[in-house]
């Protein structure tokens, strides 16, 4: 009895050794089993893939963030639409440009945005997130926008030269038709990775506040 137990003890041993070397009882080579095209491309397929994006401004409390930013957030945050499409549909990847909105303590501020669809299924506006957005100086008083939060700690309601202390200096860039007639100066800023740059504009007539801050998508 004594010698059945060693032997059995030494065959479990000589197993353990055999498949921890990748061979068989008989002492032969056994491959990992490979995974095929269609394993590998599924496994791959269920990685959720992410964009990291820098919240280069913030209305109020809510940073403003393209993919990320939920439409709801934005009415949370006292914005009301001049013009209620919150039921309209969006198809996936479908985006909605052309609105606006206005905030009672924001006064002499307009905010125009687009808004896109991120999920796999058909949604509302309501349901969709922000893409991309202009925020326009509407009057002249130039308290307004300090709520407007810009990169470097600067605001809506900053000097050109507070933003050329922070930013450098403007762009030497051509300004198109538009440009031209409203605005002299014209910022670039952009955060490292991201595919979203910002334009900040001033006046020709004023510097002591930004005239209007475009956050647009560069590809």
């Amino acid at each position: 009895m004594k010698y059945i137990r060693q032997l059995t003890a030494a065959l479990l041993a000589l197993t353990l050794c055999l498949s921890a070397a990748g061979c068989d009882a008989s002492g032969n080579s056994v491959q990992p089993a490979e995974s095929t095209p269609e394993q590998a491309t599924e496994s791959q397929s269920e990685q959720p893939q992410t964009i990291t994006r820098t919240a280069m401004v913030t209305l109020g409390d809510v940073p403003l963030i393209s993919g990320q930013t939920p439409y709801a957030e934005l009415l949370g945050a006292g914005w009301t639409p001049t013009m209620d499409y919150g039921e309209d549909t969006l198809s996936p990847g479908s985006v909605l440009a052309g609105m606006s909105m206005e905030n009672e303590s924001c006064p002499g501020i307009r905010f125009n945005y687009a808004v896109i669809n991120c999920g796999e299924a058909e949604t509302t506006v309501a349901n969709s997130s922000l893409y991309s957005f202009n925020v326009q100086r509407t009057g002249s008083d130039s308290a307004a926008g300090t709520e407007i939060g810009l990169p470097c700690g600067l605001t809506m309601a900053s000097s050109l030269d507070e933003v050329r202390a922070a930013l450098g200096e403007e762009t030497e860039e051509t300004l198109n038709e538009y440009e031209a007639e409203h605005a002299q100066y014209k910022f670039v800023y952009k955060a490292d990775g991201d595919d979203f740059v910002l334009y900040l504009y001033f006046s020709k007539s004023d510097t002591s506040k930004i005239l209007s801050v475009d956050y647009e998508c560069i590809y």
